[in-house]
């Protein structure tokens, strides 16, 4: 999109991007309100009667619409697709996890090591399948690593996930050992904006943050709930959606909604869910790649809704 964006500005007269020394004559204009693009680019001077806020405003309408205004949840959630385990072994679906250099969702059953580690398309076809290697809770994608990651139970710690050239087999290794979490069932979510796992702490009914690199340096959010209590929330898991004033998003399984709150811990939406679907208080519940996730544990499968 930005080679898009970078063409059709040079036909109107702009220069590339690029230091002052390199382009020395022209204006420079600020891209701030596209928070994908956070240069700057230098004009030079207009070779055409187009104005250069005209350009601009041309070049960004061929964005998605996505890109330019600010995302809200949806009323109710939609459908997207289906997946389907294909292994038998244990109950609760812990986590659902997007790779996107695999272009492959990843999930996990909580309870035992040897409990399936399978990957899917977003069309919900399976593509990988094997024992996990870990008592696995959270799964996520670390964007500064390019693995998968997680948490186990309790004081396993948190680990990372890399898989062979071919597909076929992976590695579980240890990233640190100890409770980094809340709860020894905790599932985390990785907040990538500021590098810290996120957990849903319903004995203080606040977000915990642990730094990746630090984690012993835990921060609480206490949550500002005004649609129900926290011991309506599903009391393991939680999701970052990295939206900006719904960064966190919580199930209610009481009311079968999606409660959404800021980083300051304040509830700033809801979303109700389909009636056919199930909601539960532990485990069960996702959030990956801008999609809710909710697991039914009689026909094993991960249902995936549309809630931006």
């Amino acid at each position: 999109m930005w080679a898009l964006l970078r063409k059709t500005l040079f036909r109107h007269g702009f220069a590339g991007r690029g230091s002052a020394s390199q382009q020395t004559v022209g204006t420079t204009m600020h891209l701030s309100f596209l928070p994908w693009y956070p240069a700057t680019l230098k004009l030079r001077p207009m070779k055409r009667p187009l104005s250069a806020a005209i350009a601009l405003v041309f070049a960004a309408s061929l964005l998605p619409a996505s890109r330019l205004f600010a995302q809200t949840p949806q009323a109710k959630a939609s459908v997207d697709f289906t997946y389907t385990l294909v292994s038998s072994d244990g109950t609760n679906g812990a986590a659902v996890a997007w790779h996107p250099g695999l272009n492959l969702f990843f999930t996990v059953i909580a309870g035992n090591a040897e409990f399936p580690l399978e990957g899917f398309s977003k069309t919900g076809q399976n593509s990988y399948s094997a024992e996990a290697g870990v008592d696995v809770r959270g799964l996520w994608y670390n964007p500064g690593t390019g693995n998968l990651e997680g948490n186990a139970a309790g004081e396993a710690g948190w680990f990372s996930i890399s898989f062979n050239r071919n597909m076929t087999a992976h590695q579980a290794s240890s990233l640190v050992a100890g409770q980094y979490q809340p709860d020894f069932q905790s599932v985390g979510a990785y907040n990538s904006g500021e590098k810290k796992v996120a957990y849903f702490n319903p004995v203080t009914e606040a977000i915990d943050l642990y730094p990746s690199k630090k984690p012993s340096k835990v921060k609480s959010v206490p949550l500002k709930l005004s649609s129900c209590g926290a011991d309506a929330l599903n009391q393991t898991s939680l999701g970052y959606t990295g939206v900006k004033d719904f960064e966190y998003v919580f199930l209610n399984y009481n009311d079968h909604k999606l409660v959404f709150v800021n980083k300051a811990g304040q509830e700033t939406a809801t979303t109700a869910l389909p009636e056919e679907l199930a909601s539960y208080g532990a485990f069960k519940f996702a959030f990956a790649a801008g999609r809710v996730f909710l697991y039914e544990v009689e026909n094993r499968t991960w249902t995936a809704l549309k809630v931006f």
